[in-house]
């Protein structure tokens, strides 16, 4: 099942929790009534103010799959003075009698013990599921995930093709969702797959449509809550030492950086770039010649990872959490 991150706004500020959630392909229907699915939100929402762990779990459709066990969420609380939010405002993106996807942005404040009070806009996006006659939520993520993941989608498609020595795919592909859509995207004669070059476990959050000759964009469901989310943007929350902010695991920035020079090489046609042989967190210089001879031309934000990095004369890339690491190679 993929994995997604419960944007709960305390859990926010206090720790990231890892998610396993299920996929909803509602379609646009204005003939559903839905507003008890945004009142199933508001109601979250609020509810989160208790830290009653039954009232919120009563809230999910598979509670464990997005709350630690009760005593550990409520060891979450145990130095929270008091959580508020307000203007809480839902916007429907998807819908169909059984799933609806709801985006949803308010204000959060949030005090915690030997630390100053913070005030957060959240923005997220709820899928919810009907179950007889009750909505419930099936899963939560942030704008952030799912922009993350098309730049993923891209690269992994422009190592595929590169890899694969080819200018085109097989064919053009639309509606990729799920592990099979992605195993299906294929080029060159072997041949190789998407799904080589993507982490995909049950389905991506959204869905892609990406045609012969590798250009990717989010399919037409998926449009409405990419809209939303740039309409909706908020502004950036400064961060104190104390805060811990959204971030990509490790593992996930190490896959990134690695197809940004496998990339960077299939541009340049070179079998071989700068070695880097001191741990850096800046990838934004050039490393061979040419016009594309930064990774900063493939990775948003290329001067200031989160890990640090080597490579060798071949493009192997090694991460280390600081500068601390034995030389790789």
């Amino acid at each position: 099942m993929r994995k997604t991150i419960l944007l709960i706004s305390v859990i926010l500020m206090l720790a990231l929790v890892g998610a396993i959630g299920c996929g909803s392909n509602g379609t646009p229907d204005s003939n559903y009534d839905v507003s008890d699915a945004e009142d199933t939100i508001r109601g979250f929402i609020l509810a989160l103010e208790s830290s009653n762990y039954d009232k919120i779990a009563n809230h999910f459709l598979t509670p464990d799959d997005f709350l630690p066990d009760k005593e550990g969420w409520e060891s979450l609380f145990d130095d929270v003075i008091f959580v508020k939010h307000s203007n809480i405002e839902t916007t429907l993106l998807l819908k169909s009698k059984t799933n609806t996807t709801v985006g949803v942005i308010y204000d959060v404040e949030v005090e915690v013990k030997g630390s100053e009070t913070r005030n957060n806009v959240q923005q997220d996006i709820y899928e919810l599921e009907k179950v007889d006659s009750e909505w419930l939520i099936v899963d939560i993520y942030g704008c952030n995930i799912w922009d993350t993941e098309m730049k993923n989608m891209r690269l992994a498609v422009t190592a595929l093709m590169a890899d694969a020595g080819v200018s085109e795919l097989a064919q053009d592909y639309y509606e990729v969702n799920s592990y099979e859509d992605a195993q299906n995207v294929t080029a060159g004669d072997s041949p190789r797959r998407l799904t080589d070059y993507l982490d995909v476990f049950e389905s991506l959050d959204l869905s892609y449509d990406i045609n012969r000759n590798g250009g990717v964009s989010y399919s037409s469901g998926s449009t409405a809550i990419s809209d939303w989310c740039q309409q909706t943007e908020p502004p950036p929350t400064p961060h104190t030492t104390d805060t811990m902010p959204l971030t990509l695991s490790l593992d996930t920035e190490l896959k990134n950086v690695q197809l940004a020079m496998t990339v960077l090489m299939a541009d340049n046609g070179i079998d071989t770039v700068t070695p880097q042989t001191t741990w850096v967190n800046d990838l934004s210089g050039d490393i061979t010649s040419g016009d594309y001879a930064s990774m900063k031309h493939y990775l948003d934000g290329a001067e200031s990872m989160q890990a640090y990095y080597q490579w060798d004369s071949e493009g192997n890339v090694y991460q280390c959490l600081d500068t601390s690491c034995p030389d790789p190679f």
